[in-house]
């Protein structure tokens, strides 16, 4: 196949001028409209004669055969698609030799993204392969920790002047990730960048077949899960995370299956609640980037008077778990929990809180068992405790109640004491309270969890798994 200007203007570049007297080169999806004439002209090798291939785009009389074997002929504008290479051949009077003109579209259309299958089909051009792959390499350039980093794709793939380039000749691509001068990329996601770079230069998978520009042809079917696993691969330092697929469990990450009375606070709408605030000391609740906040407006009494919001509780076993965000517990006398209310519709009612109680020692987790406006107060049992942030779970098996708690939502703490009520519950709530200190006292609730089942001790997990 000879080297001639039509085809360098066709393969390498990417366009094509429609006459010989053309000066201006388009893409040929330009060039190509419907209805438009189009010439390819080809120089015959044996001598100076000129012939000429006249197709017609979209005229439906004027049909075309892609190759010798084709038996099939359609109207050259169905037989230029996106991605397809298109060979027409013509018979050399002189002496029976074939030119073909591989016809290509230009780059300019592909994208690329990961996907658990191979979404490249191998039809398009080897510069669009190539532009996929800058795409890609480009992407790198959000790494976490780097600073004035553009990431682009080197090819150093070098075809040797003395090698025969036969038509299924195939020689491996080399390439690498690099970075312009002053880039500074943080110690892991340069690590991940090395692996993402040694896979590209192994590139077992993907081979490169010289052409007239040098480029891949795109034939090579294990092309797309190879592309699949570089566009994960940069995912992957896009996100600081080292080795492809990584999952964690996100203690706070809503369940797969919400409860029936679940709520994660972040819809930015109140509702689904009952308001207990006989002594209307709460400020309205409110939803924002922390959940769902509660204000206490004023300073109580020398006794709890308890505010908060509640929800009814069904019958059977259970396990509750919430998030409570209380950063000024270290305050004399404030309160911030759980409770489980005889009737939070009345305002003589007993509850049971388990929660934090902040004290001028420092503060406790306490199963605290009280009225509205208590005749009792007593505390049945404590737990030192120093973390603002609590994660809170009470289970009910049968007719026996089970509290504990955990700074992380994973490893959780028993109290010491399980208990059975005189009554039995009828709704559920977060309650607070500031009994001798701040007005203005605030607690942020991070979500609320039911299950129907009493989970056990040893299945203490909150959240779920997820996948980076």
């Amino acid at each position: 196949m000879s080297d001639n200007g039509l085809e360098k203007d066709l393969t390498e570049a990417g366009v094509v001028r429609v006459s010989e007297n053309d000066t201006t080169s388009k893409p040929i999806s330009t060039a190509l409209q419907a209805g438009s004439n189009v010439t390819l002209t080809v120089i015959n090798s044996g001598g100076d004669e000129a012939l000429e291939i006249a197709a017609t785009a979209g005229a439906g009389s004027d049909t075309v055969k892609v190759s010798a074997s084709d038996t099939t002929a359609g109207t050259l504008d169905t037989k230029i698609v996106a991605g397809s290479g298109v060979t027409l051949s013509i018979l050399n009077p002189a002496g029976n030799e074939q030119y073909q003109i591989n016809v290509q579209q230009d780059a300019s259309d592909v994208t690329f993204t990961a996907s658990d299958v191979g979404n490249w089909t191998g039809g398009v051009s080897p510069a669009a392969v190539d532009g996929a792959l800058d795409q890609l390499a480009l992407r790198v350039t959000g790494v976490e920790g780097g600073t004035g980093a553009t990431g682009f794709l080197q090819n150093n793939t070098v075809i040797a002047t003395n090698e025969t380039l036969t038509a299924n000749h195939q020689v491996n691509y080399v390439g690498e990730i690099s970075f312009s001068t002053g880039a500074s990329i943080d110690f892991g996601a340069n690590s991940e960048l090395n692996i993402l770079s040694y896979d590209i230069n192994a590139a077992v998978e993907i081979l490169y077949s010289p052409s007239v520009s040098g480029d891949w042809n795109g034939a090579v079917a294990e092309a797309a899960s190879a592309l699949d696993e570089l566009a994960s691969r940069v995912k992957t330092v896009e996100q600081g995370v080292s080795g492809g697929v990584y999952q964690t469990w996100d203690v706070d990450a809503p369940p797969t299956s919400a409860g029936s009375l679940d709520d994660e606070f972040n819809d930015g709408t109140f509702s689904g609640w009952s308001l207990y605030d006989f002594a209307s000391q709460m400020s309205t609740p409110t939803e924002g980037n922390f959940g769902l906040t509660l204000i206490k407006n004023t300073t109580a009494s020398s006794e709890p008077i308890w505010s908060g919001i509640y929800k009814a509780l069904p019958a059977g076993d259970f396990t509750i778990t919430t998030k409570i965000m209380a950063n000024d517990i270290t305050e004399n006398g404030t309160y911030a929990g759980l409770a489980l209310f005889e009737d939070a519709a009345s305002a003589t009612g007993d509850l049971v809180f388990y929660g934090l109680l902040g004290g001028v020692g420092g503060y406790i987790v306490e199963r605290h068992y009280t009225q509205y406006n208590p005749a009792s107060n007593t505390q049945t049992a404590f737990h030192d405790y120093d973390a603002r942030t609590v994660y809170l779970r009470v289970r009910r098996a049968g007719t026996t109640y089970y509290f504990s708690h955990s700074v992380d939502g994973m490893s959780w703490v028993n109290h010491p004491q399980s208990t059975t009520l005189s009554y039995v519950p009828q709704h559920v709530g977060i309650v607070f309270d500031n009994i001798l200190s701040i007005t203005g006292w605030t607690i942020r609730v991070g979500h609320f969890r039911y299950k129907n089942s009493d989970v056990g001790y040893y299945e203490p997990i909150a959240g779920r798994l997820v996948t980076i």
